[in-house]
């Protein structure tokens, strides 16, 4: 698949290795075939956390093999899965409330009418239950801490991390919708997306801190040129509610103290009566 979601063919055989790193990265020269268009090519593939591989090919094709890697010109990167993954632990585990979100934005635009008297623009009224719109989300919040979900009061999705990695300031998650496993626990055919999500401070209209994660779900690849929280097939806007263990603590202890509370309550009434 090319970055603009069109299919193309094509055929690589490795010419020679130039660079090696750590088993993350290989630097080579393969020969490439594209249709009626055959030459050398310079390629780099770096291995991902999990099943996931990320490809770059060089702009442009060459008869000598040597000419291939002399530009240092790539496309973008095509993210590459194996067809059966496994589940692996989500990045920024924690409870998130949703602030904004692409969805939201769509719809008030497309809630926006005209009024054929006045000619102004008009505000319809809001849909209680719209698919894409969500309230919350939990990321690692499961048994495994291998799910992200977003919540509304009327529907949630979910999705299983399959590998992360971090690039500056930036991170990737390679996931893909909740299904039944397959053999030995792995995932038979993901249909992936990649989560790119980025995090910052910002002060609240109180000056305290808020910390936000920013993320976007891109269904071709990695996408570079995404901006977090703004562009993509989905796009999120969070502030952290906390983390997965408090929730749960604060649930925990809230269930213990409502007995206790109650009898502190019945007998303070039981005194006021005597007197």
């Amino acid at each position: 698949m090319n970055v603009d979601g069109s299919f193309e063919e094509k055929r690589l055989v490795c010419h020679s290795i130039l660079e090696h790193k750590d088993k993350k990265l290989v630097k080579l020269v393969a020969h490439l075939t594209r249709g009626c268009e055959s030459g050398h090519v310079c390629a780099v593939v770096w291995r991902r956390a999990g099943g996931v591989l990320e490809l770059q090919l060089g702009g442009s094709l060459h008869d000598a093999p040597h000419h291939a890697c002399a530009d240092q010109i790539y496309a973008p990167h095509v993210t590459l899965i194996s067809t059966s993954q496994f589940p692996s632990r989500c990045p920024m585990p924690g409870r998130y409330t949703v602030v904004d979100s692409l969805a939201d934005r769509r719809r008030r635009r497309q809630q926006i009418t005209i009024d054929e008297m006045t000619g102004e623009e008009v505000a319809e009224r809001p849909v209680e239950c719209v698919m894409g719109h969500y309230d919350s989300a939990s990321i690692g919040c499961g048994a495994a801490q291998d799910t992200i979900e977003f919540q509304s009061a009327c529907t949630s999705t979910a999705y299983t991390c399959y590998g992360s990695w971090r690039e500056g300031s930036r991170g990737m998650v390679v996931a893909g919708p909740a299904a039944a496993q397959g053999p030995a626990g792995s995932m038979a055919r993901p249909h992936a997306l990649c989560f790119i999500y980025t995090t910052y401070v910002r002060n609240d209209s109180y000056g305290m801190p808020v910390q936000y994660l920013s993320v976007s779900a891109v269904s071709r690849s990695c996408d570079r040129a995404v901006l977090p929280g703004l562009a993509g097939d989905k796009a999120y806007n969070l502030t952290i509610n906390g983390t997965c263990e408090q929730s749960s603590k604060y649930n925990s202890v809230g269930s213990r103290a409502c007995p206790a509370l109650a009898l502190l309550a019945l007998a303070t009434l039981a005194v006021s009566r005597v007197r």
